[in-house]
């Protein structure tokens, strides 16, 4: 039987590469050099599916800042959540206000079970979790107002947005040094450093299928709505998020590798060294 380290090895490159090929499959990176300018309708739509991960956001951090204040979230919030996103998949998609009113429980019961739900496995601090939803909410208003020019224009304000939020969110990791201390400092700048590059990764996919969307709706494709499209980007969070960890998992376990292979040769050159010196002074 391999080892563990081998056999954990063997998960991360599994885990990696069954993540790169669903969103080979699903997303083509191919339309990000795709600069030209789209139709009006197309815009529009664009513009209800970015508003609507604004209102989403903004859900999910009342929920998250409700429940930092009382702590609320548990079993009961998470079921309400379950059942808020079993109407929102059950209604049609030409029901779009519906669907929207049912979205709106859905994200904020899920930002009060946030915590709760990952708390026997990371300490999360629910600053640094309202820090990251509001700068996905900023982003995707700034997306929303981008979305009405050229898509050079549109890629201007989202790059301009992003360095804004990446620099709040840098600020925010290094104020929590102040007030919970060093050893929970870097427990969190560890965080911190997975979610920028997560957000990294984020945003490729984002313009990618933001690219997809204008193409399909240019098409004249009716079976996508606001709502279908905001899910597919919360759905897509995680697993580019879980993506990213493996990727750093991979890249940290082949660091430790290499080091622990130059710690051996290094120590077998001291034996060696050390056998050479005893044997001329014995000799």
């Amino acid at each position: 039987m391999p080892p563990l380290s081998r056999r954990l090895s063997a998960a991360i490159r599994t885990a990696t590469a069954a993540v790169k090929s669903y969103f080979c499959r699903c997303i083509d990176f191919r339309t990000l050099t795709d600069f030209t300018p789209t139709y009006l309708f197309v815009h529009s739509h664009l513009k209800k599916v970015y508003a609507t991960l604004v209102l989403a956001c903004v859900c999910t951090l009342l929920g998250v800042l409700l429940d930092f204040a009382g702590e609320v979230g548990g079993c009961f919030t998470f079921l309400v959540f379950s059942g808020s996103m079993f109407f929102v998949l059950k209604t049609p998609s030409w029901r779009g206000a519906k669907k929207i009113g049912y979205l709106i429980p859905a994200t904020f019961f899920m930002g009060t079970c946030i915590v709760p739900c990952f708390r026997p496995f990371v300490n999360i601090d629910h600053r640094l979790l309202m820090g990251i939803i509001g700068e996905q909410a900023v982003c995707y208003a700034v997306y929303c107002m981008g979305s009405a020019g050229r898509r050079t224009v549109f890629y201007f304000k989202a790059v301009v947005s992003s360095l804004c939020c990446y620099a709040f969110f840098c600020c925010n990791v290094f104020l929590l040094l102040f007030v919970v201390g060093y050893a929970f400092f870097r427990h969190n700048l560890y965080i911190g450093f997975l979610v920028m590059v997560h957000m990294v990764c984020y945003r490729l996919a984002l313009f990618a299928y933001e690219q997809e969307i204008a193409l399909r709706s240019g098409r004249g494709d009716e079976n996508i709505d606001c709502v279908t499209c905001c899910l597919r980007f919360y759905t897509d969070f995680p697993a580019i998020l879980a993506y990213t960890f493996a990727l750093l998992a991979q890249g940290f376990y082949v660091g430790l590798r290499r080091r622990n292979r130059i710690r051996i040769m290094r120590n077998r050159l001291v034996r060696i060294y050390m056998g050479n010196i005893t044997y001329t002074s014995l000799g």
